[in-house]
């Protein structure tokens, strides 16, 4: 049996009792060795536990995980075979999962992940299984919901055969560096919330099964030195860089020469822009204030961000907007919002709910609203999207250096959401017909560059913004505003 380091530090963890380990693994450290490994070792030392009686009962059921059935027979058939084979396990290959079942009765399942996002989250493929243990092979590629899915099918104590050890139910989320960051961000998360769990690192050079020189040489080649380290962990936990985004020459650094600023210049009582970017499922809302960080060098500051990950409506953006410490004084939306079309043709648009008053009811039952004015409208020089992306990429990094767009610390170092700026600024990226990918095509990261690009268009087009009083978030925004029937055509520019 190949075990490689990273799969004994793995096995260490489970070993203490660890709920819930996530494996931040450099791409060649052996992660799929370690995942066969990891099965054949657990399924012929563990049985399932009766809480009542303590006693061992059923054999364990170990469930892997992915993005597709494919993806997992292609990643693992080699070390699986060669793992569980010798150790007389028999495969058994069913339509929708892919099973190895091993003499002593233990199963481990292969079964691929998928949420969609239109469908109630109690029809996600991992529904209706339940195991001992949970292992999901690139993790990075799953999206948000799969984190509390995949705890809550792995739901099964076991006991040590061996030595009587008791088990809760585990959890392994494993991938490879990538921009997308977020299942080791939530981990993270978890962890410092009370999960009993650690981080494991998986540094390429460590596996002794290959050779490591000669690999690491070619994997230099034609990388930058930062992708180098996080791909390969040579600088272990480095985080991989935003190649090729297009918001690329943002600078996780204290401003000037970066654009994080330390979190006390966030002011509860200073004038405050909400943006918004509307979606069922893909809600961002980025909260915004101006501030001079230096004599005579204003920025826009974003000082808090949302990005829900479950369906949301216009009543659930104002209540949320309403529960944070801000000082609002203006919103801009989506033009789109204020088609009639999205909420029906006798119900207003969801941009005349936000201008309603704080505490103003109507008999229509659809609650107050922002009680601040609302920006629903682009100038018309201004709704180019490519345009707009390139404004903001000025502000991030004008061509003489200066940064007039920053982030408050927090919202890099430790993000609340997967969808949030610092995943925006990894992985918005142009696509081949030189707009940028939406959608899943450009990992959702659409949805926070498109609201910070109205705030953008609105106060820092031409340069840094002016300062932000209350009086001037109430002076007219600078367009006539857009019909309804042209506000979807105006979002896909």
């Amino acid at each position: 049996m190949r075990m490689t380091p990273v799969g004994a530090d793995i096995l260490a963890a489970l070993a203490d009792g660890d709920e819930l380990v996530g494996v931040w693994g450099g791409v060649g450290c052996g992660k799929s060795w370690a995942i066969a490994a990891l099965c054949l070792i657990l399924a012929t030392t563990r049985r399932g536990l009766n809480p009542e009686t303590g006693e061992p009962t059923e054999p364990i059921d170990v469930l892997v995980t992915g993005r597709t059935n494919g993806d997992l027979k292609r990643n693992l058939w080699k070390a699986f075979d060669l793992t569980l084979g010798p150790a007389g396990g028999r495969f058994v290959d069913a339509a929708d999962w892919h099973r190895w079942e091993l003499p002593n009765g233990a199963r481990i399942t292969w079964q691929y992940y998928a949420c969609h996002g239109t469908a109630a989250e109690s029809s996600n493929s991992l529904e209706g299984f339940s195991c001992h243990v949970l292992i999901s092979d690139e993790t990075a590629q799953l999206p948000a919901p799969f984190y509390d899915h995949s705890v809550e099918r792995c739901r099964l104590p076991s006991v040590d055969v061996v030595t009587g050890r008791r088990y809760p139910a585990q959890v392994v989320w494993i991938s490879r560096p990538t921009s997308a960051d977020g299942y080791i961000r939530e981990a993270r998360r978890r962890i410092a919330d009370g999960v009993r769990g650690r981080i494991v690192i998986g540094r390429t050079r460590d596996n002794p099964h290959t050779d490591p020189e000669t690999y690491l040489r070619k994997l230099a080649r034609g990388r930058s030195r930062a992708e180098y380290l996080a791909l390969t962990q040579e600088e272990p936990g480095a985080t991989y860089p935003s190649k090729g985004a297009i918001y690329g020459a943002f600078a996780p650094e204290d401003w000037p020469a970066g654009n994080l600023v330390d979190d006390a210049l966030a002011d509860h009582a200073a004038p405050t822009i909400l943006s918004i970017d509307p979606g069922l499922h893909t809600t961002s809302c980025l909260w915004w204030q101006v501030h001079e960080l230096a004599p005579g060098s204003r920025a826009l500051v974003l000082v808090d961000e949302w990005h829900p990950d479950r369906a949301t409506d216009v009543q659930a953006i104002i209540a949320e907007a309403k529960a944070r410490p801000w000082r609002l004084v203006e919103a801009i939306i989506d033009p789109a919002a204020d088609s009639r079309s999205r909420l029906g043709l006798d119900l207003g648009t969801e941009v005349s709910i936000l201008r309603r008053g704080r505490d103003e009811e109507r008999a229509d039952g659809l609650g107050p609203g922002l009680g601040v004015p609302v920006r629903a409208s682009l100038p018309p020089q201004r709704v180019s999207v490519r345009a707009g992306v390139w404004r903001v990429a000025a502000r991030i990094c004008a061509a003489d250096g200066t940064r007039s767009l920053v982030v408050c610390r927090r919202l890099w170092e430790s993000p609340e959401h997967d969808r949030g700026w610092r995943h925006t600024v990894q992985n918005y990226a142009w696509g081949p017909d030189g707009s940028p990918l939406k959608g899943r095509a450009g990992r959702d990261a659409d949805h926070c560059a498109d609201a910070g690009r109205y705030t953008v268009v609105h106060h820092a087009w031409d340069g840094p913004p002016a300062p932000l009083t209350a009086a001037a978030a109430r002076a007219p925004a600078p367009a006539v505003r857009t019909r309804p029937m042209r506000a979807a055509a105006l979002r896909q520019r």
